[in-house]
């Protein structure tokens, strides 16, 4: 019989993943959430509240008890410490539950990774603190400064304050980091028994209005051979200081003056398309080795033959008006360069001001044979998306 997972979350990328690993699922997920596109999808599916620990927890012994799991992932940002919390209860194999702590709280992973001794730490203050917490240490790390959710992601809430002034909005309990100026990347990698294999660097564009929304993505990346090699060094001392042991990781970093930053790390995929991407730019599913690391099957994920080539995303950026048509999509969608199109708007919709990841425009993901090819596709088919506005 097919081994049976307990998949935590909503994840297109996991539930696909499982399927072609031959996992039996069992999906358990929230009742406010729960994504209609993958109800069906898996054996059976349970639905809950997942910030209730208790009732999590029942029901997970109530399926467990009925067909025996034999291992429990998320791949969704939200659900990482339930699954781990359920692995560890459980006794089955999953995430490591510090692996996930330490990476969720970004503020216990800045303490960690401090203590670690790591290079790519940067200086920083945990919250709460008081507005003379504040205005103390940003005079003597010097500014600018960032604030952030300690348990943030998809860029929400991130703000760059440049004087003791604009510190005033900074929250109480906001996690305060030096700036780091430079390049913004994303490292894919997946861990087997505590080795750590670099798939992808990903190079990334972002917003300029100071709230470092990812507008852009492109592999392979543009960076020099030896910072890849500093990146992929910097990359296993921190997942060894956090405690990452088998699965798939997104890390984000920064690059400045050749030096590599660690900005912070996700145990599962990352977003923005990102498992897409690297499928067609290195040939390797991340979600698909990811589960088989963390299940301890033979590796997996592989495609037949390497692609090798370059891929590059856009994300569009449009008016906060009403929508009056939209021109050109189905041109764009039938070019051969084109991997994925999604615009979600139409006529008589206003689209909102792009403030996080949640509130972007859609993309354009384009494919070449180099990334000078990928980039002049995706710049010349966005050229074709034309919108118009009601006056």
């Amino acid at each position: 019989m097919a081994r049976h997972l307990l998949l935590v979350g909503s994840s297109s990328a996991a539930l696909r993943a499982a399927a072609e690993l031959g996992f039996r699922v069992t999906h358990l997920d929230d009742i406010r959430r729960v994504r209609p596109e993958h109800l069906g999808r898996a054996a059976r599916t349970v639905l809950t509240d997942l910030s209730d620990e208790a009732e999590v927890l029942a029901m997970a012994a109530a399926v467990h008890r009925a067909d025996p799991v034999e291992m429990v992932l998320s791949m969704q940002e939200d659900s990482l410490e339930v699954a781990a919390l359920l692995a560890a209860r459980l006794g089955v194999p999953g995430l490591a539950a510090d692996a996930v702590a330490n990476t969720r709280d970004k503020a216990r992973m800045r303490a960690v990774t401090q203590a670690a001794g790591l290079a790519s730490t940067v200086p920083f203050l945990a919250g709460p603190s008081t507005p003379g917490d504040r205005l103390r240490w940003a005079g003597e790390v010097g500014y600018p400064v960032i604030s952030k959710p300690r348990d943030g992601s998809g860029s929400r809430d991130i703000r760059i304050h440049r004087r003791a002034e604009d510190l005033a909005t900074a929250a109480p309990t906001a996690l305060l980091e030096k700036y780091v100026g430079g390049s913004e990347h994303s490292i894919e990698a997946v861990s087997r028994d505590g080795v750590h294999h670099l798939v992808a660097v990903t190079d990334k564009t972002v917003s300029a209005d100071g709230r470092f929304v990812e507008m852009g993505h492109c592999q392979p990346s543009r960076l020099p051979a030896d910072v890849l090699g500093r990146a992929r060094d910097e990359l296993a001392a921190f997942l060894d200081a956090v405690g990452v042991v088998n699965g798939v990781t997104h890390t984000e970093i920064k690059v400045c003056d050749g030096r590599v930053f660690i900005v912070e790390s996700h145990t599962r995929p990352g977003g923005d398309r990102i498992v897409e991407i690297t499928k067609a730019a290195t040939g390797l599913d991340l979600a698909v080795a990811g589960l088989a690391a963390v299940a301890g099957l033979p590796s997996a994920g592989v495609a037949a033959g390497r692609p090798g080539g370059a891929v590059v995303s856009r994300y569009f950026t449009l008016a906060q008006a009403e929508i009056a048509a939209v021109h050109g999509l189905d041109t764009v969608r039938a070019d051969p360069a084109v991997l994925m199109c999604h615009f979600p708007y139409g006529t008589g919709d206003t689209p909102p001001r792009t403030v996080s990841s949640s509130t972007r425009h859609g993309y354009l993901i384009c494919l070449g044979a180099d990334l000078d090819e990928a980039t002049a596709a995706v710049t010349r088919l966005a050229a074709l998306v034309k919108v118009e506005y009601r006056r």
